[in-house]
This record gives structure tokens, C-alpha cells and sequence, in this order.
């Protein structure tokens, strides 16, 4: 079977056990063959933690906060060893609004880290490729910082020092059947070297 691979250099270090990563840049993809299709794990982490908003991370990276949902044929290798082949898949977060109201956001073509990850990578431009809307910008006098839904959804974002994030939490099977679901990256498609409609980014 042809897989598809892609080549990643990340700026991380690692901390008792965990890793920082500060940037991550995927190369062009190719295809490689015989790479061992991956399955779902049952485990979840139940604690909220943070999705960093990073334009210098040009694909999401899924922590812990994360569910997968189903693992695609493609993975990527890293130079560093540790963390090669890592897993490309469709995974959910749940998030609970200022509502008390739980929702599903679905992330498509997302690098699986998993519990070596204590908070995740949120690529905005990914989901501006999308259509979703949102706002990373504290300083824009026009817009609050936070992601667009439909059916006039709003997600706020915070601010840890230069960081723009939202908090969530892996979801369980009850969640997954019976809360709001919203799709809000391409599950088939992710090229960060292609180039995004500029329709797409005015609306983010």
C-alpha cells in the first residue's frame, strides 16, 4: 500500500517527559510504502487544557485534549527519533461555552501526539482554509478574539501573555452522540505549501 509521508523539522525540547514544541514546519509530501496503519486508543485524558492558537505551527498538532476519531494512511518523520512517524488522523475536542452548552469541534489531517503533548497546536490558517472564521489579532478594534461558528456559535479565545488560546478537553462516546458537532478543518486535505484563497482569509 502507498502511504504518504511528509518530512517535519521541529523546534522543541522535551521536559520531563513531554514535549515543548515552539514551531513545527512539514515539507513537500511523497509516498512511501509498507507503513503500518495505526488504530484508535480507547484512553482519553479528562482535564482541560489549553489550544494554542500558532501561526508558527503550519500543521495542528493534537495533545492530550484530543480524541481521535480515525487515523489516516499518512504519517510523518522527524529527524528526531523519538517522536518519529508520527500519526496524521481526524481527532475532537469537547469545549464547554460561557452557556454551560458542550460542542465538538472536529479537526481533520492533524499530527497525533497524543499524551506526549500537554497542550495542543491550533494551525488558524488551516481552519481559515476551511471557511471558519476567527480572530487571533487582541488589537483588532473591530472583531473579539475567538473562532466563528455556525448558527451564530461564538468560541472567545484568551490571553496568556502573547499567547491566544481556548481551553477543552477530550471527549467521551455520550458527548460524541448527543453534543453539537462542528467541523472546523478539511478532513480529506491539508497542503501547507499550497496557496489559500484569499476569500478565506478575509473571512478569518
Amino acid at each position: 500500500m502507498l502511504l504518504l509521508l511528509a518530512i517535519i523539522k521541529l523546534v522543541m525540547r522535551r521536559a520531563q517527559g513531554k514535549y515543548l514544541i515552539y514551531k513545527i514546519t512539514t515539507s513537500n509530501r511523497r509516498l512511501i510504502e509498507q507503513e503500518k496503519r495505526h488504530k484508535a486508543s480507547t484512553d482519553r485524558f479528562t482535564d482541560p487544557l489549553p489550544c494554542e492558537i500558532d501561526n508558527h505551527a503550519d500543521t495542528t498538532c493534537f495533545g492530550k485534549n484530543f480524541r481521535v476519531i480515525y487515523f489516516t494512511s499518512e504519517v510523518c518523520i522527524s529527524e528526531y527519533n523519538s517522536v518519529n512517524h508520527i500519526p496524521i488522523c481526524t481527532a475532537a475536542t469537547a469545549v464547554e461555552l460561557d452557556s454551560s452548552e458542550t460542542i465538538i469541534l472536529e479537526f481533520g489531517q492533524g499530527l497525533w501526539f497524543g499524551d506526549r503533548l500537554n497542550h495542543s497546536l491550533i494551525n488558524p490558517n488551516q481552519c481559515r482554509s476551511y471557511g471558519i472564521s476567527l480572530c487571533d489579532d487582541p488589537t483588532d478594534p473591530n472583531r473579539d478574539i475567538g473562532m466563528e461558528l455556525p448558527d451564530n456559535y461564538f468560541l472567545p479565545f484568551k490571553m496568556r501573555e502573547t499567547t491566544c488560546y481556548f481551553k477543552t478537553r477530550s471527549p467521551d462516546v455520550e458527548e460524541f452522540e448527543s453534543c453539537r458537532t462542528f467541523q472546523v478543518s478539511d478532513a480529506n486535505h491539508w497542503d501547507p505549501t499550497d496557496e489559500i484563497s484569499i476569500s478565506a482569509i478575509g473571512r478569518g
